[in-house]
């Protein structure tokens, strides 16, 4: 009983930080993708349809960073000199415009750090940031959980 308890505390964690933003704080993972003072370093990435739908964003610059993928209403704030993992929805695929800017350029973008309004489009986001990221997440068959799920 307290294993699922715990799996489900974690489980619930993981869904709220993907929604609201919050930073998680990890150090030894390797980077898929690097925040700047000048944006990203990266100008595409793949997700591999191996890979589970989790990447870790590192913050190499000395203030907050944000890197945001509009178009699924999800984005993280990395720490100075820090790391952070980015849950992607489980069953997407496809191709996405990610941004990378800093965290005082987002908060007055959605509203002065209201996390509820941070739905805005791609075209949007774009004139507020740093650079942006053509991000795919490559086709998988993690569809096919449901799918035996309802058998």
């Amino acid at each position: 009983m307290r294993k699922i308890l715990i799996t489900a505390v974690a489980a619930l964690a993981i869904a709220a930080t993907a929604f609201v933003g919050t930073s998680y704080v990890l150090s030894s993972a390797p980077a898929d993708i690097t925040l700047s003072e000048s944006g990203c370093a990266e100008a595409s990435f793949t997700l591999p349809p191996t890979r589970e739908p989790l990447i870790t964003l590192r913050n190499t610059s000395s203030e907050p960073m944000v890197f945001t993928i509009p178009k699924i209403a999800q984005w993280v704030s990395v720490p100075p000199h820090a790391s952070a993992p980015f849950q992607l929805p489980r069953y997407i695929m496809g191709n996405f415009t990610a941004f990378c800017m800093s965290e005082s350029e987002h908060e007055a973008l959605n509203g002065g750090g209201n996390h509820f309004l941070c739905s805005l489009q791609p075209e949007e986001v774009a004139p507020y940031a740093l650079n942006s990221v053509a991000f795919t997440i490559a086709t998988h068959d993690r569809i096919h959980e449901l799918l035996e799920k309802v058998r």
